[in-house]
């Protein structure tokens, strides 16, 4: 069996202050040369050059899915509401303060909403905006929406129907979020389907 037998004080100190055998390189730990550093900068330059797009451009598309997901389902609950209420309820936006909200009918002449009972104004995330940049197709399926353009509220009757400020149905009813370059919508059916929609460049997708 193999026995060890502790280095004295007197031991550990002389093996501390041993002094530099011929051969050893007196800055083998001196730390990186001005060279190794320029080149390890030089190297995190052209990966962030090359990573910041793509990830600006992947927290852009979770901002927008975010506030499509959000701003539909605000939608879905006033379709809801407008149905098992017996009153008109709507989703109404804000394009300067980039906000929305769940309003419900408090006067039917003329016909005027209110800011519904629990409810508050939502902000949309930040960098996301109403609007639809360079974007000429309306979303949703081929001929749903009669044209592009932005709604001010999307409005349901006690039927489940969207319906416009005079309480006629109307087919009309899409929000357009922007996001840096990126586009999406919630769009609603005539018959008060709601969908939400990215544009691919070339063509609105179904999410």
């Amino acid at each position: 069996m193999l026995q060890f037998t502790p280095m004295s004080a007197t031991e550990l100190k002389r093996l501390r202050c041993r002094p530099i055998q011929t051969g050893e390189n007196p800055h083998h730990n001196a730390g990186f040369t001005l060279l190794e550093l320029i080149m390890g900068l030089g190297f995190m330059v052209v990966m962030s050059a090359i990573i910041a797009p793509n990830l600006q451009a992947s927290l852009s598309a979770y901002r927008l899915n975010s506030a499509l997901s959000s701003l539909a389902g605000k939608i879905t609950v006033a379709h809801y509401k407008a149905m098992s209420g017996n009153t008109d309820f709507e989703v109404a936006i804000s394009t300067t303060s980039n906000s929305y909200q769940l309003d419900q009918l408090t006067s039917s002449n003329p016909r005027t909403f209110g800011l519904a009972a629990g409810e508050e104004s939502i902000n949309l995330p930040t960098s996301v905006s109403f609007g639809y940049g360079t974007v000429t197709t309306a979303a949703g399926d081929a001929g749903e929406q009669p044209s592009l353009a932005q709604s001010s509220a999307i409005a349901f009757n006690s039927l489940g129907m969207p319906v416009d400020s005079n309480g006629n149905p109307t087919p009309a009813n899409a929000f357009y979020l922007t996001c840096n370059g990126q586009v999406g919508a919630v769009t609603v059916s005539q018959a008060g389907k709601v969908e939400s929609w990215l544009w691919n460049g070339n063509a609105w997708v179904a999410l």
